[in-house]
């Protein structure tokens, strides 16, 4: 198997931004180290100075993985709810599962659906409030991936 040189080194801000999830990794250290320090001053007598001065003076991250998709929010599936618990038609083209659950059979949207505004825009029932404001909102849907 060839081993791949990754020629393009990320910065530490590309490193931040992309490594969301090992901010929880972060805290716990930051923790851990403020407990040795503590148990290292009392310890042996000397504080340990930090190599290099913290520059940052403030930092939000927001970081929001496991919200609802847009298919449960601003995209029912009425043909999906009409092929619950029957297998996928030959008529899509099969999935790649990594169990092989190809066979399995479909299941129905739970969510309830309501068009609001003059514009008539579908919204979920996880969104009760959104159908207030809808004609203020804009859903693209014609990207593809």
């Amino acid at each position: 198997m060839p081993c791949h040189r990754y020629d393009h080194p990320f910065s530490r801000r590309d490193f931040l931004r992309t490594a969301g999830c090992g901010f929880g990794a972060f805290a716990l250290s930051a923790l851990t180290g403020e407990q040795l320090a503590h148990a290292a001053r009392i310890g042996s007598g000397a504080a340990r100075i930090p190599h290099t001065r913290a520059r940052a003076k403030n930092i939000i991250w927001l970081f929001m993985e496991g919200g609802p998709s847009h298919l449960d929010l601003f995209d029912p599936k009425p043909l999906l709810n009409e092929l619950a618990g029957q297998t996928l038609p030959d008529s899509f083209e099969k999935p790649v599962t990594a169990m092989g659950e190809a066979s399995s059979p479909l299941l129905e949207s739970r969510r309830k659906w309501a068009q609001h505004g003059e514009s008539g825009l579908w919204i979920s029932d996880w969104l009760p409030q959104q159908g207030k404001i809808a004609d203020e909102l804009c859903v693209i849907r014609s990207c593809v991936s």
